[in-house]
């Protein structure tokens, strides 16, 4: 659940777009019940059917499932690998992160025709996503992630989980994964949530960037990089499994999706990037 406060209008005005419209859409992230009114009444407590805890932070409110949902081996992982991530945040965020102009960014906006109400599963902890623009007159914008809350952003954020998504059904005429799918722990369940969210007739747009397995280091790397380990369990340093765009289609087929567009993008050799537009599976 959410914790509402009110905030100042300096505040909202530097979002872009008030949280206050994010209220009327939150959802318990364990039992998806419908949490306006209450989030609207406290700041902190719990779920009044399941009672799963929610709290304020200084930037926006955290929806966590709560910890029994996520103390698996496999979450110890990704705890890690998130550690990584945010090591070469702070010291190579144009690298790791997107922001500022970027070719790459401008062309995954739009391929997803960024209008209405815009939800991104895994924004990233930037300020503003480059692939956020270009994007149609009010647009409203809204990120999960488990690394925001603490920072000021330019649009709502919430710290979330992608598997637990915090909405209820049918709330967005677009859900975004950009870089994002193979950071999930559980994709196909994340997948799901971003169907589930979802308004007819709106799509999920992924982006999935794939680089080969020979592909060179970067000639300068910082050297924060070589201090960091990969996990047991872990693929490299930020990943559990580097996703093949096979490997997506197969994610996408046990979620109940099918792609109805899809566009390939040949960044150099090594490395490609892939847009896909996914819908609903209907019988």
């Amino acid at each position: 659940m959410l914790a509402y406060r009110p905030m100042d209008e300096a505040t909202v005005s530097s979002l872009g777009h008030s949280l206050y419209a994010v209220r009327d859409v939150l959802a318990c992230p364990r039992c998806k019940v419908g949490i306006g009114s209450l989030v609207a009444a406290a700041p902190n407590g719990q779920c009044s059917v399941c009672g799963a805890p929610y709290r304020s932070l200084p930037h926006g409110w955290e929806l966590l499932p709560p910890r029994s949902s996520t103390s698996s081996s496999l979450w110890s992982v990704w705890d890690h690998l998130q550690g990584n991530g945010v090591a070469m945040y702070g010291a190579d965020p144009e690298r790791n992160l997107s922001v500022g102009p970027r070719e790459d960014a401008r062309l995954f906006a739009q391929f997803s025709e960024l209008g209405g109400q815009v939800l991104d599963m895994g924004c990233g902890p930037q300020e503003w996503p480059s692939y956020f623009d270009p994007h149609a007159v009010d647009t409203l914008f809204v990120g999960i992630d488990p690394l925001v809350g603490q920072a000021p952003g330019r649009y709502a954020r919430i710290r979330a989980l992608a598997e637990y998504c915090p909405f209820v059904d049918n709330a967005f005429d677009r859900v975004l994964l950009a870089t994002t799918l193979d950071h999930f722990v559980n994709p196909v369940a994340a997948l799901r949530e971003a169907a589930r969210v979802l308004k007819p007739p709106g799509f999920i747009s992924v982006w999935l960037g794939h680089k080969r397995t020979d592909a060179p280091p970067p000639p300068v790397s910082s050297p924060v990089y070589a201090s960091l380990r990969v996990p047991d369990g872990g693929q490299d340093l930020f990943h559990i499994k580097r996703l093949t765009s096979l490997d997506a289609l197969q994610l996408f087929a046990a979620a109940g999706l099918v792609v109805t567009t899809a566009e390939e993008v040949r960044v150099d050799e090594y490395r490609t990037n892939y847009f896909f537009r996914l819908a609903e599976q209907r019988l």
